[in-house]
């Protein structure tokens, strides 16, 4: 009988240490997430694209707003007052083609070029078989409570975005993080027709979808108040 007692309370003792040290795994892992400088960073940019369907999200984080702005961009869009076109092939080129046409800027960039599966398979991490409409998506993971577990999950969610993607654990918990603590506004540029206009230049040809001026200042001055 004694010696049942004593492998029972070694065994309690076992499985409270366990409890304690893994407490304190998340304890610290949570400090060391957000004491990062995304972390700390009070405008963040970020930019999903997917590149099957010439499709692109731009992501802006303003904290200091407590506002975050989502706008749809489509491939072969063209700016026409800084005279610059969208090449989606270049993920990179979402942010100088955004910053540029609204006037803004973040030293916080972080960017994933998806293929339509990948993108799925990173939304449908957060919902089983939830929405594949990326707006949607947002707008349903803001309303998510936050979850013990979710920085566990952060590795298995940026191995979906690669190999082409700069995120860090950082980044997509700050994305997560501020998404559920602050307003949505989600914006479509205007285009002054559908299709694009093929140009030709020095014997090359170029597809353009000239958007509307009057769009890009409406939004330049909301991004601005």
């Amino acid at each position: 009988m004694k010696r049942r007692k004593t492998a029972l309370f070694w065994i309690i003792l076992a499985a409270a240490l366990a409890f304690a040290g893994f407490a304190g795994w998340i304890l610290l892992s949570n400090m060391f997430l957000k004491n990062s400088p995304e972390f700390t960073s009070s405008v963040l940019h970020y930019a999903f694209v997917n590149k099957e369907k010439g499709v692109a999200y731009f992501v802006r984080i303003d904290t200091t707003k407590r506002m975050v702005y989502i706008v749809t961009l489509k491939q072969h869009y063209f700016d026409p007052v800084n005279s610059r076109a969208l090449d989606l092939s270049n993920p990179l080129d979402v942010f100088s083609f955004v910053e540029r046409m609204f006037d803004i800027s973040s030293s916080q960039r972080f960017f994933a070029s998806l293929t339509d599966k990948q993108l799925k398979e990173f939304m449908n991490s957060f919902f089983k078989n939830g929405s594949n409409d990326f707006p949607v998506f947002l707008t349903n993971l803001a309303s998510k409570k936050a979850g013990i577990f979710d920085n566990m999950l952060l590795g298995r969610r940026l191995n979906v975005l690669r190999p082409e993607s700069n995120f860090t654990k950082a980044s997509l918990a700050k994305f997560v993080y501020e998404l559920r603590r602050n307003a949505l506004r989600f914006y479509t540029l205007t285009t002054v027709i559908d299709k694009p206009v093929r140009i030709y230049v020095d014997g090359r040809q170029y597809e353009r979808i000239y958007l509307d001026p009057k769009s890009i200042e409406l939004i330049r001055e909301d991004l601005r108040r």
